[in-house]
């Protein structure tokens, strides 16, 4: 299970995994006319749990939820390989055609309204976004517009374990499971980079410098 994400929103997130199930059987095989392989289809949602026998309960907690990406089922294996990724996996090829003016809060969901998602899907847009107006100018994907939504606000922009796309200011508060240093299997890495002293943004003909 692979998670990464920016808190100034400078890169996308990115939340995928990858497991790998018993297949001695056959049961995930293509040629398999009784097998499991045909309910397979791309992008399928992927709900994973992750559970601890404690003293002979099973502890559940949500990993996160996933669509179906990729998988392989060799012939002669033992073993069949899958893939899944968020809801990026939608956002990150399709071409935006919403609204071209109006408040950040109406561009996010305008954004999310060029690509067929999921019926489930649900989405958490801060009030934040209501307080500016933009006019997206040029070519842009669904996630570069949402990406620069989350810029502009000064927000973050995460998928949390339930599979709700979030935007909205950075919350400093713990919440969902918290990993301590008694909780954690592995130290943190950690890297200074060196500190910023200007940003320039260009913009069509203009260019904005700030200290």
């Amino acid at each position: 299970h692979d998670q990464y994400g920016d808190l100034n929103s400078a890169e996308l997130p990115k939340n995928s995994i990858s497991f790998n199930l018993d297949n001695s059987d056959g049961r995930w095989n293509p040629s398999n006319p009784s097998g499991l392989e045909r309910y397979l289809s791309e992008r399928q949602p992927v709900t994973v749990r992750y559970g601890m026998d404690v003293d002979g309960t099973v502890e559940w907690i949500e990993a996160g939820t996933f669509y179906l990406s990729e998988w392989n089922t060799p012939s002669n294996g033992l073993e069949a390989s899958f893939t899944a990724r968020d809801i990026f996996e939608y956002l990150l090829n399709e071409p935006y055609t919403g609204i071209t003016s109006g408040t950040l809060l109406e561009i996010a969901v305008a954004a999310l309204g060029s690509v067929a998602l999921p019926d489930t899907f649900e989405y958490s847009f801060s009030d934040v976004l209501s307080d500016y107006s933009i006019t997206v100018e040029g070519s842009y994907t669904c996630a570069e517009v949402l990406q620069m939504v989350a810029n502009a606000a000064g927000c973050v922009m995460y998928q949390d374990r339930l599979g709700v796309l979030h935007v909205e200011p950075l919350n400093k508060a713990h919440s969902g499971y918290g990993i301590t240093a008694a909780l954690s299997y592995t130290h943190p890495e950690l890297s200074l980079s060196k500190p910023i002293k200007s940003v320039s943004v260009a913009y069509g003909e203009e260019t904005y410098t700030l200290a």
